[in-house]
C-alpha cells in the first residue's frame, strides 16, 4: 500500500509539473502569462497593426513600452518616457492616439506636495519620446463642492470617447476615494469644470481601494470595470481583484455587480487586475472579439514584492458578455485559443 501511494503521489506532482511548464503551447494557442516578467498595471493600444502595451516602471525609471503582433508574443522596447520633474513613482500610463499625435495620461509623485499628481505627455511616436504637456489634476490637498473633507492624489487615468465626440477623462482619486470623471477637452492638456463621482469605494471587499477604470459602451449602457482590494499582500483575506459597474447614461446612476468579473485563485495566481480591454472588430464571418489584458501574481512565494520572483506579469484573457454583464473564465492557466487578429 505505501509504495503505491508514493507511485500516485510522483504521478500527481509529474502532472503539476505539466501544468506549470512553459513549453510554447501550440500555434494558434497560448497560455497565461503570454509575458513572464513584471509588467504591471497595463495598458494596450492598437497602432497600424501593431499592439504597444504601456506599463508602470520595472528597474529604470519611467514607463515601459512593448508590442506584440498578436497580443501574445512581445517584445520589450524599453523605456517610452521618464517624467524628469516628478518625484517618482511612474504609475499607470495610458496612451490615446488623437490627431496623428499620441498622448500619454500618468501618475507621478509631486517632489512638493508628495502626492500623486496625475499629468499628460505627447508624442509622435507610440514609442515615445514623450514630453511633459501639462499637469490635469494637483495632487496637493483641495477642496471640492459636495466632499466632506480635502481631495488629494489623482492616479489610474482613462481616456473615454461617447457616441457623440465627447471624450472624459476618468480616474483614481486616492483620497477620499472614488472613481470620478471630468470631461476632456480637445486640446487634450484640459480638463472641463464637471466633476462625476462614479463610484466610491463602500464595499467591504474593496478595502477602500477603487481603482484602474475602464469605460465601455454596450448596446446602449455605460459599464465600468475597475480593480479593488490590495494589489500586494493577504490583507483580511481580500485580494485585488476585476470588479463590475453599470449605468443608463454617462452620469449615472451608477450600480455596482454583486460578483466580481476576476478573481484570485488561490496558490496558482494572485491580485489579477488593473485591467484593460482590446477590441478585435469584426472580419469577415468573424465577430467582433473583446479581450481583458491584466496583471497577475504567479503563486511562487507571496504576492509581494520581494517574495515573489517575478512581480505582475502580463496576461490575457477573452471578454464576453451575458445578460448585459462582462464575463470571462480567468484568469486561465491552461491553453486557449489565441486572438484572432483580423
Amino acid at each position: 500500500m505505501r509504495e503505491i501511494a508514493i507511485i500516485v503521489l510522483l504521478a500527481g506532482l509529474q502532472g503539476c509539473a505539466m501544468v506549470g511548464s512553459r513549453e510554447p503551447p501550440p500555434p494558434g494557442s497560448y497560455r497565461n502569462p503570454v509575458l513572464d516578467r513584471d509588467t504591471p498595471d497595463p495598458f494596450v493600444l492598437r497602432h497600424a497593426g501593431v499592439f504597444y502595451c504601456y506599463a508602470t516602471e520595472s528597474g529604470p525609471p519611467g514607463f515601459q513600452v512593448l508590442e506584440s503582433p498578436d497580443l501574445v508574443h512581445w517584445t520589450h522596447r524599453g523605456v517610452a518616457f521618464a517624467d524628469l520633474n516628478s518625484g517618482g513613482d511612474h504609475w499607470a500610463p495610458e496612451v490615446v492616439e488623437h490627431d496623428d499625435r499620441f498622448w500619454m495620461y500618468y501618475s507621478t509623485k509631486n517632489p512638493g506636495s508628495r502626492q500623486h499628481d496625475l499629468s499628460v505627455a505627447m508624442s509622435e511616436s507610440p514609442v515615445g519620446p514623450f514630453r511633459r504637456m501639462a499637469i490635469l489634476i494637483p495632487g496637493a490637498a483641495t477642496t471640492v463642492r459636495g466632499e466632506d473633507q480635502p481631495c488629494h492624489g489623482a492616479i489610474d487615468s482613462t481616456v473615454f470617447e461617447d457616441d457623440d465626440g465627447r471624450m472624459y477623462l476618468a480616474y483614481s482619486q486616492e483620497s477620499p476615494r472614488a472613481i470620478v470623471m471630468r470631461p476632456l477637452e480637445p486640446s487634450m492638456t484640459a480638463l472641463g469644470d464637471e466633476r462625476i463621482v462614479v463610484i466610491r469605494a463602500d464595499l467591504p471587499e474593496e478595502q477602500n481601494v477603487v481603482e484602474a477604470p475602464t469605460i465601455l459602451k454596450r448596446d446602449g449602457i455605460y459599464h465600468l470595470l475597475y480593480s479593488a482590494g490590495p494589489f500586494q499582500g493577504r490583507s483580511n483575506g481580500h485580494w485585488y481583484s476585476v470588479r463590475h459597474a453599470s449605468a443608463p447614461t454617462i452620469r449615472g446612476p451608477w450600480t455596482k455587480s454583486d460578483e466580481p468579473v476576476m478573481e484570485t485563485i488561490r496558490y496558482r495566481i494572485y491580485g489579477p487586475g488593473h485591467q484593460c480591454v482590446v477590441t478585435l472588430p469584426a472580419s469577415g464571418d468573424r465577430d467582433a472579439e473583446d479581450w481583458i489584458v491584466y496583471h497577475g501574481w504567479n503563486g511562487e512565494g507571496a504576492p509581494q514584492y520581494g517574495r515573489n520572483p517575478i512581480g505582475r506579469s502580463l496576461r490575457i484573457d477573452r471578454l464576453r458578455w451575458f445578460a448585459g454583464r462582462p464575463v470571462t473564465e480567468g484568469p486561465t492557466l491552461d491553453i486557449q485559443q489565441a486572438p484572432q487578429i483580423p
